[in-house]
């Protein structure tokens, strides 16, 4: 269940509104649990009687089924909803390897150790 109404779900996407407050996980829902649907009654969208003689879910699943380019739209609201915290955590982590490496350039002992390891190497050789 979506917590918006189909119609107005409908008009998010169609128009792209990526400022609306819809979570990532209600796109996630409709993504994975409605598209299949939809893309499966290529006739909801073509269906032009009164709908009346439809049933409730097909009622509210053909403002969505009229949606062009339905699948791309999703991802593409989906995409704009997780981008920012996929940012977040790359530049997280880009802080931590920055961290490492820093600190194995200025390790004193570091270098030591690789020192020793140069003049037996070189003893050896």
């Amino acid at each position: 269940k979506v917590a918006l109404p189909t119609v107005e779900l409908a008009e998010v996407l169609r128009t792209l509104k990526l400022s609306h407050s819809l979570s990532a996980e209600a796109l996630e829902h409709v993504l994975d649990n409605l598209l299949p649907t939809l893309i499966d009654s290529p006739e909801l969208a073509e269906y032009n009687g009164p709908l009346e003689n439809l049933r409730a879910l097909e009622r509210d699943l053909i403002p969505l089924a009229r949606v062009p380019r339905l699948k791309a739209r999703l991802q593409i609201m989906l995409f704009s909803k997780t981008v920012r915290s996929g940012h977040d955590e790359l530049v997280a982590r880009i802080a931590q390897l920055q961290s490492a490496c820093d600190q194995v350039r200025q390790s004193g002992n570091l270098k030591r150790i690789i020192g020793t390891v140069l003049r037996v190497g070189n003893f050896l050789n």
